[in-house]
């Protein structure tokens, strides 16, 4: 079998939301999982990201603004197009 290709840190670190999605092809997940193995601070980075994504899923839904803030900010920007 062909050795998996290793990946840099930048490159890791731009595949970890399609990891932690499970959305990874078992040719891209392979060398991730390889270069998370080897390498503790990349290894940190995919803890802290699923740490917040534990901590942000249990907060409330933020309430949108109300209708008038929605019109003011239409307004501001109708007038800012006119300009």
């Amino acid at each position: 079998m062909p050795r998996a290709r290793r990946l840099s840190c930048q490159a890791a670190v731009e595949l970890v939301t399609d990891h932690l999605e499970a959305a990874l092809t078992p040719v891209v997940q392979a060398p991730l999982e390889d270069h998370l193995r080897s390498c503790p601070t990349c290894a940190e980075y995919v803890r802290q990201v699923r740490v917040m994504v534990r901590a942000l899923r249990r907060l409330a839904p933020a309430t949108p603004p109300d209708g008038s803030a929605r019109t003011e900010l239409l307004v501001r920007y109708r007038r800012w197009i006119a300009a």
